[in-house]
């Protein structure tokens, strides 16, 4: 790589930017790239359908039911406003179509105007203003089990007066939820669940029994409720898999594909966050190193390819270990060259680092028979900056340095000061 790679068209600094200690300031399309081996094998696994188990590790998890929650916002919103729309115009059509008799008329519109209506619009702006969060779910959940136990007390009210609603109606409602709200599985059995207790809770209620469902009223809402719960489990399943395909596909944007270490794109913006941190502390610096392996090329012509990949893969082992802290980043730029970024490190403390990280590599004793003692080893170039130096302006001064390094001999490590 050239250092021209990294040449910008405005020499200039961009303005520093104030950083927020919880995350570093890292961006979240950066932060997509910090996964884990194991967590890069579930979403793998998931992706591929290799596994029975799509649950993901914690935090992934979190991730996920926050993408379902924003990804559902409308289908939320549209099913809160239905009962708004339905009772809110009861009075319209009620004594009409539903034939409902004029001594339950004003229970009814107690109970649709006074509760329903206000419960439904609170309900609806949550999902709107707060979708993502779990008691903006939690407040969707009881508000339609509650939906549930108005509509068997009006059924109950009503069969009192002589007026009989079908229980088709009530089994609507959790059919509606379960397939519509995208709900996470578990929340889903335990809606349906509740939902049945609710509907036993009658026994307490009314035990004259004049809301008893005949056999084919306890088949068909069975069907409907299991049929309703097979479809949310299959949809949820399809949408981890979905997820897990496109969560992988953001981390390459910012990943090696061989090494899994960061790519230039992420080291070009990871640079700037580091920098901009760095300006706001006081005396702190940033060290920056190149580093290549010595005579590669002779790797893949006396060994293949294929070799050559492994040194690659497992040297790129090593220099994840040199950047553990949250703004430091070790990074493959393409072939066998790598870079090593170190914040709030000082020179003396970058040359100690990055010279540990070349005796890790000597000491694989990764066979290498073209190369000086028989194993791969490595150069580097490394300079220490202050915040007015920019990405290219570290990368030409390291560049020098990994010159030097490989003109004394290769297998050494040349770093200086950037002023």
């Amino acid at each position: 790589m050239k250092s021209s790679e990294y040449a910008s068209a405005d020499g200039d600094a961009p303005a520093p930017a104030a950083v927020g200690s919880a995350d570093w300031g890292v961006s979240a399309d950066l932060r997509k790239q910090e996964l884990s081996a194991d967590e890069i094998q579930a979403l793998s696994q998931v992706s591929a359908a290799r596994s029975r188990a799509y649950r993901f590790s914690s935090r992934l998890e979190r991730e996920f039911q926050g993408h379902e929650r924003e990804a559902s916002r409308p289908t939320r919103i549209g099913l809160s406003l239905i009962p708004v729309v339905t009772f809110g115009t009861a009075p319209l059509w009620q004594s009409f179509i539903a034939d409902s008799p004029d001594s339950m008329l004003s229970m009814l519109w107690l109970i649709e105007w006074g509760v329903m209506v206000p419960l439904f619009l609170a309900i609806t702006w949550a999902q709107w203003r707060h979708v993502t969060s779990q008691l903006s779910e939690l407040v969707l959940i009881v508000g339609f089990l509650l939906l549930v136990g108005a509509v068997e007390f009006i059924r109950y009210r009503g069969a009192a007066l002589g007026h009989h609603v079908e229980p088709y109606l009530t089994v609507a409602i959790p059919v509606g939820v379960v397939t519509l709200a995208h709900l996470s599985i578990l929340r889903s059995v335990g809606f349906i669940a509740a939902y049945g207790i609710v509907i036993l809770a009658r026994y307490v209620f009314d035990p004259s029994g004049v809301l008893e469902r005949g056999p084919q009223e306890w088949v068909l809402e069975t069907l409907l409720l299991g049929t309703a719960l097979l479809s949310a489990i299959g949809s949820k399943i399809a949408s981890r898999r979905q997820w897990a395909t496109r969560r992988l596909l953001e981390m390459m944007v910012y990943r090696d594909p061989l090494t899994g270490l960061a790519n230039r794109r992420a080291l070009e913006e990871r640079y700037e966050i580091a920098r901009r941190a760095v300006y706001r502390g006081e005396r702190r610096r940033l060290f920056f190193a190149l580093i290549d392996m010595d005579w590669f090329k002779r790797v893949n012509d006396v060994y293949g390819h294929e070799y050559g990949d492994g040194v690659l893969a497992e040297t790129g082992l090593v220099f994840a270990q040199f950047a553990r802290r949250p703004l430091d980043l070790a990074v493959r730029l393409g072939g066998d060259e790598f870079a090593l970024l170190l914040y709030d490190c000082d020179l003396a403390r970058g040359r100690e680092r990055v010279e540990e990280l070349l005796l890790a590599i000597r000491d694989l004793q990764i066979d290498h028979r073209d190369n000086r003692g028989g194993v791969v080893t490595c150069s580097a170039g490394g300079i220490a900056v202050g915040p007015e130096q920019d990405l290219p302006d570290a990368y030409r001064a390291a560049d020098v340095c990994l010159y030097r390094a490989k003109h004394a001999g290769r297998d050494c490590l040349v770093a200086e000061q950037l002023e």
